[in-house]
């Protein structure tokens, strides 16, 4: 077992322990971004995202790399981590995990995102369907890649009236995506005045 993964399951519990593991972590940044991403697959092979969130994610962030060659790995790790990780400890870290994510999903199975991307916004967002994430802009977006206007239905349903803050990765595209493919959605469900309220949202209300 690598002396990273030891760390990780061994500094996982308390608030304390996870300072240090946070501390750690930082330290080896460098390091996880040179190993080989096998080496990288490997150790999160063993760790659950669910228990160990933030070591799982610091390795995720590890593995985002221009010359990425296993997407498919990559795409069911990210999976993993928004279907059972404990999201809102990192959330800028989980929003640039997740838009490689949307990106790989967009490649081949977007379905297979968008049920990821749910579960994970409903973490994030406890309940509140007025807060809008980076991870409702990738979501619509597979979804009109998928023609999953269901899916995309339920999403656009409720008024975003609170926005993610900027400090946690929430950026001007994340806003003007979400209304255009809001507005995109709206038009297919024949929802015209839905449609011209998302369009307009691209002018009147820029963070």
């Amino acid at each position: 077992m690598s002396d990273i993964v030891h760390k990780i399951i061994g500094l996982s519990s308390s608030s304390e322990d996870l300072k240090e593991l946070s501390r750690f972590l930082s330290l080896q940044e460098k390091r996880i971004r040179m190993q080989a991403e096998s080496d990288v697959v490997q150790w999160l092979a063993q760790l659950d995202p669910s228990e160990h969130t933030i070591g799982y994610l610091r390795l995720l962030v590890g593995l985002l790399r221009e010359n990425l060659k296993d997407l498919n790995s990559f795409k069911q790790l990210a999976a993993r981590l928004l279907k059972e990780g404990k999201l809102k400890s990192d959330r800028k870290r989980v929003y640039q995990v997740a838009r490689q994510f949307v990106q790989i999903c967009l490649l081949d199975d977007p379905m297979f995102g968008i049920r990821a991307l749910r579960q994970g916004i409903g973490t994030i967002t406890g309940g509140n369907d007025s807060l809008l994430t980076p991870l409702h802009t990738g979501a619509l977006h597979l979804c009109i890649k998928a023609k999953a206007y269901g899916e995309a239905k339920d999403i656009v349903s409720a008024s975003k009236i609170e926005l993610e803050q900027k400090r946690l990765g929430f950026t001007i595209r994340d806003y003007l995506g979400y209304y255009y493919y809001a507005g995109h959605v709206c038009c297919v469900i024949k929802n015209f005045r839905g449609a011209f309220d998302n369009f307009l949202n691209v002018r009147r209300r820029r963070p």
